[in-house]
């Protein structure tokens, strides 16, 4: 690892505020100019442009917020500049945009980088062995390997709900990590939340941060809500969770477990 670091250039490791809050501006920029479009789509005279016009907004929105989701996520590496108080204010702030507790999430992710493909201390994608799946079916693994020998099916279904509900699902009970996943001295870990500051995937000293964390998802949270009040529901969804769900889809693919991919 040091002889690749070694034949990297120096500059590359050095990050630059005002660099990084040039793209973050620009991002914002984006995202603002989208919005700005949408509101004016019911201004086209036909109802099959109008369709072809949300869908048109929710895709590129949704890669805008996939740059927002980066930006936050380079914060949560304190690569977005060498102040680590700045880097967590806007990572925070950037995230709960998105609704995603940064801190709660950073805390995990870093135990990710630690143990990437440990088959206990992995947070993420750690999958079931032979014989858990088998006895969580009841089945033996000769009849399981049979069963699934090819299930398109099955695996497309497993794909849609991975690519809707995986990242949330994460995010509330903690699906896919290992069992030794939590901080260093903690026997099992199983079915935590995120949101939780008590739970078991973080320390006592750590409460505070998953605190601020959901603090920030009730502030954004408010203002979906109140700008559904002002604009209506079904706005507020195509404004807001259509893009939302081109987000985790995009993030969920880069990260997808192998035997998932296409």
């Amino acid at each position: 690892m040091q002889s690749l670091k070694d034949a990297i250039p120096r500059e590359c490791f050095e990050s630059s505020l005002a660099t990084s809050l040039l793209y973050l501006a620009r991002d914002i920029a984006y995202c603002a100019a989208l919005i700005y479009a949408a509101l004016h789509i019911h201004l086209l005279p036909t109802l099959p442009m109008r369709i072809v016009a949300w869908a048109v907004y929710g895709f590129f929105q949704g890669c805008v917020g996939t740059g927002l989701w980066i930006l936050a996520h380079e914060c949560g590496h304190g690569a977005f500049s060498k102040h680590q108080g700045i880097n967590d204010f806007i990572g925070w702030a950037t995230h709960s945009f998105l609704m995603v507790p940064y801190f709660s999430w950073k805390i995990t992710h870093a135990r990710h980088h630690r143990y990437t493909g440990h088959m206990e201390k992995d947070t993420v994608f750690v999958p079931w062995t032979e014989d858990d799946l088998a006895s969580k079916r009841n089945v033996s693994i000769e009849q399981l390997k049979h069963l699934a020998e090819e299930t398109p099916i099955v695996s497309f279904i497993q794909l849609i709900g991975h690519q809707l509900l995986g990242w949330q699902m994460y995010l509330i009970l903690n699906v896919t990590a290992g069992t030794k996943s939590g901080p260093e001295g903690c026997e099992k870990v199983k079915y935590e939340s995120h949101y939780n500051p008590s739970s078991s995937i973080f320390t006592a000293a750590q409460w505070k941060l998953i605190v601020y964390s959901d603090i920030g998802l009730l502030i954004m949270g408010s203002i979906v809500w109140y700008t559904g009040t002002i604009i209506g529901a079904w706005n507020v969804f195509f404004l807001y969770v259509v893009p939302y769900l081109w987000v985790h889809h995009w993030l969920s693919t880069s990260s997808l477990p192998s035997y998932l991919r296409p």
